[in-house]
């Protein structure tokens, strides 16, 4: 049988060694906060969802508030609004169609809005400075 080679953890002090050989940070201790895009991607995100709430009716708007943003019970949301259980889960499972339906037209517009942005910019690049300066030929095919 061999024997395994054991390799003990090396400890770094932080406060010992603040600075390496090569004058660098010896420890970087990357960030873990999310990237400029994924906060905006988040905040779009929390958009869409608001706006789609604001279109449900009220009653229904209250049964998701409770049920899956305060992460209440379906009984504990029967008792806050008055309702029978069956009342509470009928409107949850009303609720969450119109919610998936409202959020998918407005993530169609919105992927609609940034292709006609990106294909707008594209043309404004590619587009003739000056219409006198642009020339036009024909190209033959061999045939």
């Amino acid at each position: 049988m061999l024997r395994r080679k054991t390799h003990g953890l090396r400890e770094i002090s932080i406060d010992e060694s603040q600075v390496s050989k090569e004058g660098a940070p010896a420890l970087e201790i990357p960030d873990s906060s999310p990237g400029p895009e994924i906060r905006y991607f988040q905040r779009e995100q929390q958009e869409l969802l608001s706006a789609a709430l604001g279109q449900l009716r009220p009653s229904m708007r209250q049964a998701i508030e409770l049920r899956d943003l305060r992460e209440l019970s379906v009984r504990e949301t029967a008792l806050i609004t008055g309702l029978s259980i069956a009342a509470v889960k009928a409107r949850l499972f009303h609720a969450r169609r119109q919610l998936r339906e409202a959020l998918r037209r407005n993530i169609r517009s919105a992927k609609g809005s940034a292709q006609r942005f990106a294909w707008e910019s594209s043309a404004s690049k590619n587009a003739p400075r000056d219409a006198s300066r642009t020339s036009t030929r024909e190209i033959s095919w061999p045939g």
